[in-house]
């Protein structure tokens, strides 16, 4: 994993200025993979976790 990881981080735009970069490269430092790979799993926990507590709590109902 970190053989992925440490080259998205090397290229997020935090890290350089993008005005010198190669379009293509710009692009991905632009979108920065780094922000989207942990705001991913933030969203879904912010999504899944009150649905599970919501289905827990209906469950021990019965």
């Amino acid at each position: 994993m970190s053989t992925v990881v440490f080259p998205l981080t090397s290229v997020a735009s935090r890290y350089a200025p993008t005005g010198s970069m190669p379009s293509w490269l710009r692009l991905i430092a632009e979108w920065n993979p780094v922000a989207v790979s942990v705001a991913r799993p933030c969203l879904l926990t912010a999504v899944s976790a009150p649905l599970a507590v919501a289905a827990v709590r209906h469950r021990s109902r019965d």
